[in-house]
């Protein structure tokens, strides 16, 4: 027995949405696409300049944190 693939819908404004199709190219779906721009900004990258901001850090480009934690 196969498990069917669910999807949900996800509410976003006209705008976003004529953005994210310039994204999209080829074959590729929503889903693709979205994965592919999570992809970028994994969430422990996230979480690491959520505390760095509570702490009262200095704000520090993504480029700079990647190179830092060498990922």
């Amino acid at each position: 027995m196969t498990s069917a693939v669910k999807y949900t819908t996800i509410p976003v404004r006209k705008e976003t949405l004529d953005k994210l199709r310039g994204y999209k190219v080829g074959g590729a779906t929503y889903d693709d696409l979205i994965n592919d721009l999570l992809a970028v900004h994994p969430p422990e990258e996230f979480f690491l300049e959520h505390l760095r901001r509570l702490r009262g850090e200095k704000r520090r480009p993504w480029v700079e944190i990647r190179e830092e934690l060498e990922l």
